[in-house]
């Protein structure tokens, strides 16, 4: 067996590094895909995550947006409903339109002859939803009756 060695010694070192460079390159290239294929997995799963929790804030998003006083009408057609609910359509002298850049409804309105308490309700009927929003609001006293007021609004619906 001594001499077997002695005699093959160089091969076999040879067979051995071989083999041992072969085992250690296969398994250095397990352990890199091995670990690459890992990272994608967590990758994945943190994009799914990140998907999960966007689905979860979209559906809170919808029920928050069911929930929200919102008014639904049209807002020239809600003015005019709204000055007709209060006893005000005979003191809703002008009402228009106003072209804005963005896809907003925006209108310009006057009521003349108001008493402060109707003004008050109307503001607060505005106010009540959520979508709608007095973008400006001017008014003088009249000098006939100093307990009324003339007023121009600017309302804008979201």
């Amino acid at each position: 067996m001594r001499d077997f060695y002695d005699r093959n010694r160089q091969k076999l070192l040879m067979a051995f590094i071989a083999c041992a460079g072969v085992f250690f390159l296969f398994y250095w290239t397990d352990r890199i895909l091995t670990s690459k294929a890992e990272e994608y997995e967590a990758g994945a799963r943190a994009t799914y995550e990140r998907l999960e929790k966007a689905a979860n804030l979209a559906v809170q998003v919808r029920q928050a947006e069911s929930t929200r006083n919102a008014m639904r009408d049209g807002l020239l057609s809600f003015i005019q409903k709204t000055c007709g609910d209060l006893n005000m359509g005979s003191k809703l002298v002008n009402l228009r339109p106003v072209t804005s850049s963005a896809s907003l409804e925006h209108i310009s309105m006057r009521l003349e002859n108001l008493y402060y308490d109707e003004f008050i309700k109307f503001i607060a009927k505005i106010e009540s939803f959520d979508n709608l929003r007095i973008k400006s609001v001017s008014f003088t006293r009249r000098y006939d009756n100093p307990n009324m007021i003339d007023a121009v609004f600017e309302i804008v619906k979201s």
